[in-house]
């Protein structure tokens, strides 16, 4: 076994889950006694054993009893797990896990341990609590590098070495990657993201999950919310293209100066 486990939050999409995001870490070899699925409605939990059991019986995670609403499934997930443990958090409804071949292809990975190590490693070694993936499964904008600094950890598929502290904790149903982001950025000083790695997931489409509470009054409530809280580092605007609220984020706050600066 590795030194990893894979936690879904997941509610009312016991097919989706078997279909996609289970068989997605089975062709990248992960164990399923590593794979750890948080089911916000415990009374689906029968739903889910007989979806994965029908798709492929030889391949069942682990089910485990959660909380409703995806914040406090979240935070349920950081507090049932060890402090130390080192965590891969994926969506319920992941198609692939893309790598960038060059600027005009991506390319499904089978070795997604191969560069779960590879962040791991380096969260270690630049003192980064938390690494994610590029949000965008565009080719053009990705590099091929691993960014260090202040980027948008997508909720889809990121890792954390776990802790028991309300840095790792989100109070909000909406833009709750983007909390999340903010928080471990503001307290660490440091975020990584994989500028070369992405996932091809049904966004906004697939039936159940936060679709079920998600209103655009709530997204832009959120929004507005961190961009009061967090001034320095994010602003609030209107996409034209969805007319959703979003957030932009950019470290702004002083920086102290270096004795280097006056010599």
């Amino acid at each position: 076994m590795n030194n990893y486990v894979f936690a879904v939050p997941s509610y009312r999409r016991a097919y989706a889950f078997a279909t996609k995001t289970l068989q997605t870490l089975k062709r990248n070899g992960i164990d399923p006694k590593e794979i750890y699925c948080f089911l916000s409605d415990p009374l689906e939990k029968n739903q889910y054993v007989a979806a994965c059991a029908a798709n492929d019986p030889e391949y069942l995670p682990t089910f485990v009893d959660s909380v409703p609403t995806l914040a406090s499934n979240r935070n349920f997930i950081a507090k049932y797990f060890d402090e130390g443990q080192k965590i891969i958090w994926c969506d319920d409804d992941l198609v692939a896990i893309n790598f960038r071949q060059d600027e005009k292809n991506l390319v499904e990975t089978t070795n997604f341990l191969k560069y779960i190590d590879e962040a791991f490693n380096a969260c270690e070694e630049k003192g980064s609590w938390i690494w994610g993936i590029y949000a965008a499964s565009n080719p053009f904008f990705m590099k091929d590098n691993i960014g260090e600094g202040l980027y948008y950890i997508i909720g889809s598929c990121y890792g954390t070495i776990n802790r028991h502290h309300d840095v790792a904790m989100v109070t909000l149903e909406d833009k709750e990657d983007f909390e999340r982001t903010l928080k471990y950025y503001d307290h660490d000083g440091i975020v990584l993201r994989l500028n070369f790695l992405t996932v091809e997931s049904a966004y906004y489409k697939e039936p159940g999950g936060m679709q079920e509470t998600r209103t655009k009054q709530r997204i832009d409530e959120s929004a507005k919310f961190l961009a009061n809280k967090y001034p320095n580092y994010c602003t609030y605007y209107i996409r034209k293209t969805t007319g959703h609220a979003e957030l932009r984020l950019r470290d702004k706050s002083p920086k102290v100066a270096s004795l280097s600066d006056f010599l």
